[in-house]
């Protein structure tokens, strides 16, 4: 394990010895996550770092519980669904409109690879309507649960509604700031583990993610909507994706906060 990596362990132990009410602070260097967030982070990283995860697992497993703290964080999660975020952003911290085969043409194909993966059979899947619109003529979305955001002008601020597929409404009336427990109590309904924050960019705005798998692409994208998530502060795995018939590459990470 690397420091950062130690970090994390570190913290998944304070949390699974300590009491169930009690509240672990985090110590300096060491990320802010509940115990919960391990099944988030093994769900990404099976997925997308699995020869990582397994090489992190074989060195964790000698100092720390790994079966306990994967049970008991599996036990949290069914309460309190974990936030996944995954986006591809450009060099200036922009993120793109779909383009071309339902991937930004800016982002390597790897990095569509990935998040088809983490949001298959992961539990609810989150998009903006816009986004939903490109991505459900692209892609095979029968093993996703998802819902769609939408939203409308109300003075100065915006009113959130949430719909089902089929435009059904599942949660309307909210602010952005009910986004986050709102997806989450959708989940806890339909007993689902993790939400995942599909885009666009008002979408990762309102979220408040516990995990986040971002695509740092190498080019600049001025004409772009700024990616807003302070989620990317403390990696834990990275990787990197080749471009096709190109030299260039980009840098996959999973964050944790």
């Amino acid at each position: 394990m690397n420091k950062k990596q130690r970090a994390f362990m570190e913290r998944m132990k304070d949390w699974y010895d300590s009491p169930v009410e009690a509240k672990v602070l985090p110590k300096e260097g060491q990320p802010a996550c509940g115990i919960e967030v391990f099944q988030a982070v093994e769900t990404v990283a099976t997925k997308v770092f699995p020869d990582q995860w397994e090489q992190f697992l074989k060195s964790a497993s000698k100092k720390f519980d790994i079966e306990g703290i994967r049970q008991t964080s599996l036990d949290k999660a069914s309460k309190n669904p974990t936030l996944i975020s995954v986006a591809a952003i450009s060099k200036d911290r922009k993120v793109s409109s779909f383009e071309g085969e339902g991937r930004p043409a800016w982002t390597p194909k790897g990095d569509m690879a990935s998040f088809v993966e983490v949001t298959n059979d992961v539990g609810l899947v989150l998009f903006g309507k816009s986004t939903w619109e490109t991505v459900s003529k692209k892609w095979d979305i029968t093993k996703r649960e998802v819902i769609v955001m939408s939203r409308k002008q109300d003075g100065e601020d915006y009113e959130i509604s949430l719909h089902d597929t089929l435009g059904g409404v599942v949660e309307e009336k909210l602010s952005f700031y009910d986004l986050t427990s709102k997806a989450s109590e959708v989940a806890k309904r339909r007993q689902l583990r993790n939400i995942v924050i599909g885009g666009g960019s008002a979408v990762y705005d309102a979220a408040d993610p516990d995990v986040s798998l971002i695509t740092h692409c190498p080019w600049r994208f001025p004409d772009g909507k700024r990616f807003l998530s302070t989620t990317d502060t403390f990696p834990l795995f990275k990787r990197e994706l080749q471009y096709e018939k190109s030299d260039n590459k980009a840098t996959q990470t999973l964050y944790v906060w």
